[in-house]
């Protein structure tokens, strides 16, 4: 008589290997319901560009005093995993009477038709755990997704990003898209970031034009209005509200701060720098007409007093000549 096994407990792994194309994603833990046996069951990813054929894995079992029950190799065979596809969580690695407190798995050869790469030598990577939600922003979350498991906060690290249900995406993997709940990464997170912002204040009714203002055209669109103009893709959720003062205007976040400090910075030396060019070249110009006078004395006076006293040396060697 064939036994059924039901799923008692499942872990998501806390590592994963950069550079593999086929990533371990969790481990689950099954119980006959007649022998009471309980059987593991392994799941894996494939996050390369090519159709997975098979896979050579290390496995380590170990009961709740960190005793080794079992350490054994196993081969996935005559699989079609292509990318983003989950397998080996139909196969029962190990089965055991005893209880199981952890598994360690390790990835040694991944096979592509008739290639193959060796993983023996790519190191894993610690995983940090994910951060779970509280459980009414959870529920919030799920509702407005409309998905279900979505219990953890999305992140993002220097090696990937986790989705909101749990699952871990490598850099190696490039997706925008969860391949285990389907969630869009951006949208995922535009609806977390509406959820943890606190409300926003009604706005102030429209004070009427004043005679000395510019004639407004028309209020700015709304966010369903620019949804529903023809040729721009619509978005599920709500885009994360901009915070707001009291007085409505909207708050200038410290980067733009920083770039408007910066930018009039850089024109004030523009203009500094402007205005020390414009000395050098516009000079005649700014001077006082007294201060020409005053130049052409100090220029042309010392000329005339030696043609002068030229003039009178020679009147006085011409009288004593002529006269004498």
């Amino acid at each position: 008589m064939e036994e059924n096994f039901n799923l008692v407990a499942k872990s998501r792994a806390n590592y994963y290997t950069p550079g593999s194309p086929v990533q371990f994603v969790q481990v689950e833990l099954l119980k006959g319901d007649q022998s009471g046996d309980n059987a593991v069951c392994l799941t894996f990813k494939n996050i390369g560009p090519v159709t997975v054929t098979g896979l050579d894995v290390r496995f380590r079992c170990k009961a709740a005093d960190g005793s080794v029950l079992c350490e054994e190799d196993f081969t996935y065979e005559e699989l079609q995993a292509k990318t983003g596809d989950l397998f080996g969580m139909d196969d029962a690695v190990f089965v055991t009477e005893q209880a199981i407190g952890s598994v360690d798995v390790q990835l040694k050869t991944v096979y592509s038709g008739n290639k193959k790469m060796a993983l023996h030598e790519k190191k894993r990577v610690r995983l940090p755990s994910a951060k779970r939600l509280p459980a009414d922003m959870a529920a919030r979350l799920e509702e407005k997704t409309g998905r279900k498991g979505l219990k953890y906060v999305p992140q993002s690290l220097e090696t990937g990003w986790y989705c909101a249900c749990g699952a871990f995406h490598p850099n190696e993997e490039n997706t925008a898209y969860c391949s285990e709940c389907g969630s869009d990464r951006v949208l995922l997170q535009n609806a977390v970031s509406s959820i943890l912002q606190p409300a926003q204040p009604k706005a102030a009714e429209a004070k009427p034009l004043e005679a000395d203002e510019p004639t407004r055209v028309g209020p700015l669109p709304t966010a369903e209005a620019k949804a529903e103009q023809p040729g721009e893709s619509t978005r599920t959720f709500d885009a994360p509200a901009t915070p707001v003062e009291e007085s409505g205007k909207r708050v200038k976040s410290s980067a733009a701060e920083h770039f408007v400090n910066n930018y009039k910075a850089d024109v004030q030396q523009y203009e500094y720098e402007a205005n020390e060019d414009a000395d050098d070249y516009d000079e005649d110009a700014s001077q006082d007409p007294r201060d020409v006078v005053a130049e052409n004395i100090i220029r042309w006076v010392p000329a005339l007093t030696v043609l002068i006293c030229a003039a009178i040396a020679l009147g006085g060697f011409l009288y004593c000549n002529l006269m004498l």
